[in-house]
């Protein structure tokens, strides 16, 4: 059973690409690795890139929902988003 630091530079896992190195977004430049998804199928990649920042998205969805941006900003003085 390996801790976090020991599966990062698992040889097996390294090997067989188990470890992805993704763009860090808060910090240009510099990298950062993570554990692949385990599945993998023929012709389809894994996207290389980590998830979205938290309320990266928020303005998007709010807006796909109907809000107008009149309201999305109100909602943002408020501290809501």
């Amino acid at each position: 059973i390996n801790d976090i630091g020991q599966a990062m530079e698992n040889p097996f896992a390294l090997e067989r690409g188990g470890i992805q190195e993704y763009p860090n977004p808060a910090e240009p430049g510099e990298t950062f690795r993570m554990a692949a998804p385990p599945i993998r199928t023929e012709g389809v990649a894994a996207p290389a890139r980590p998830a979205p920042g938290l309320g990266a998205d928020t303005e998007d969805i709010l807006s796909n929902l109907g809000y107008d941006q009149t309201r999305i900003a109100g909602l943002r003085d408020k501290g809501v988003i």
